[in-house]
């Protein structure tokens, strides 16, 4: 009978504990977050989960507060997807925690330059993808994404299905018409085409190979001309032509080979 008077005794110190409003440190932390003081977002966003339950919206919301702590310790990084994944434990629907993951994987595609390690990361990318396309098809941020981490998978070697890749590039164009500046919606349709120039050059099928980088020098050439002061644009377009200068100087080397 003590031990179950002392456990009784523990809960309920347990609930008065948790009676403490913790609403406080979750407004103080998102006034942090606002303001991009992620050292006083953390402290305040841990404590409230510290008087709280398991709150999904507060994990994502800690993530977002180890993520802008990036810069001082990577660790921060690995640190900030463990929250956002610990939200999808906590509320598998969570929209805002797979949002912040498809993120993640998205500048993890970007800060890896080996094709394996951009492979793995366009694999986990379009995972995140088609998980926040499952609890909202009309995402548009998922579409993108999903489409894009075709694209790359393909580039990489992993993705082989010409059809798969061929609608992939098809829907980015279609997407690139409701959110003209992003620059990464037209390149990476411009470079599935270019894939495909590259794919007819193998074959010797000279027509498709040049309409193909026609084709993909046109699409970053129209989006430059409706968004001619976006410097990421401009950027895009300049890699897609050094690709495509790269590729014309490797099948003219190619020609000059002697017979075997």
């Amino acid at each position: 009978m003590a031990l179950l008077a002392l456990g009784v005794g523990t809960l309920k110190l347990k609930d008065r504990f948790l009676a403490q409003h913790p609403e406080k440190f979750v407004a103080a932390g998102r006034e942090a977050l606002d303001r991009k003081d992620y050292s006083a977002a953390r402290d305040n966003l841990l404590h409230a989960a510290a008087l709280s339950h398991p709150d999904a919206p507060l994990d994502v919301l800690i993530g977002d507060a180890l993520n802008g702590l990036a810069s001082k310790d990577p660790d921060n990084v690995a640190a900030a997807r463990g929250m956002w994944e610990q939200a999808l434990t906590v509320d598998p629907l969570n929209e805002q925690a797979m949002q912040r993951l498809t993120q993640f994987w998205r500048d993890q595609l970007e800060l890896h330059p080996r094709p394996s390690d951009r492979a793995q990361a366009a694999s986990n990318l379009q995972k995140a993808a088609e998980k926040l396309m499952h609890a909202d098809p009309s995402n548009h941020f998922a579409q993108v994404n999903d489409a894009e981490a075709t694209v790359e998978m393909m580039l990489d070697g992993m993705q082989m299905d010409a059809q798969v890749s061929q609608d992939a590039e098809d829907l980015l164009l279609k997407l690139a018409a409701d959110d003209p500046a992003d620059a990464e919606i037209p390149y990476y349709a411009a470079r599935g085409y270019y894939w495909q120039a590259q794919q007819a050059s193998r074959f010797d099928d000279s027509t498709s190979q040049a309409a193909n980088t026609a084709r993909a020098e046109k699409i970053m050439d129209d989006a430059v001309k409706i968004q001619p002061a976006n410097a990421a644009m401009h950027y895009r377009y300049g890699k897609l032509l050094l690709y495509i200068a790269a590729g014309k100087m490797a099948n003219a080397q190619e020609k000059e080979k002697p017979p075997q």
